[in-house]
Formats: C-alpha cells, structure tokens, sequence
C-alpha cells in the first residue's frame, strides 16, 4: 500500500471513530452510564489512534503519548461535567 493510500485509510478510520461516537451519544442520550462507557471507549479510540499514527511515521515519543493521554482525560473529564457526572 502506498504511504498516500494509508495515510487515507488512516484518516478515514478517525473521521469514522468520531461520526461513530457523535451517533451513538446521540442514540443514547437518556442513558448516563451509557454515555460514559461510549465516552471512555472514544478517549481510548483516539489515544491509541494517535500512538500507533506516530509509531508508524517513526516519531513517537513519551511527549506525544502523554499529549494524546492528557486530552484524552480532558474530554472525558469535560463530558462528566456536562453530564453532571461529579
């Protein structure tokens, strides 16, 4: 496969994580816990995204780990309050 053609691929699974997770918030929005689990599910979808993206173009680091980790623990933080989840 050319690097062009996974780069694609690569994209176009995010774009398909993130369209998945906007659905199925949508779908549960009256169920909490569900809400959480689907949130979680989504932060560790993105954190391991974004390590294996870098791990394949050869830049990983322990900075870009702890930088997909930190959001990844932001948004889901951030969902919690939204959801008055204390």
């Amino acid at each position: 496969m050319r690097i062009k053609d996974y780069k694609i691929f690569e994209y176009t699974f995010l774009l398909f994580a993130a369209i998945s997770y906007v659905i199925l918030f949508y779908l549960y929005r009256h169920d909490k816990n569900t809400e959480i689990i689907i949130t979680a599910l989504g932060c560790v979808i993105y954190s391991s995204w974004g390590v294996i993206h870098h791990k394949l173009e050869n830049r990983l680091n322990l900075s870009i780990v702890m930088e997909y980790l930190f959001v990844s623990i932001l948004v889901f933080l951030i969902v919690l309050v939204a959801l008055n989840v204390y």
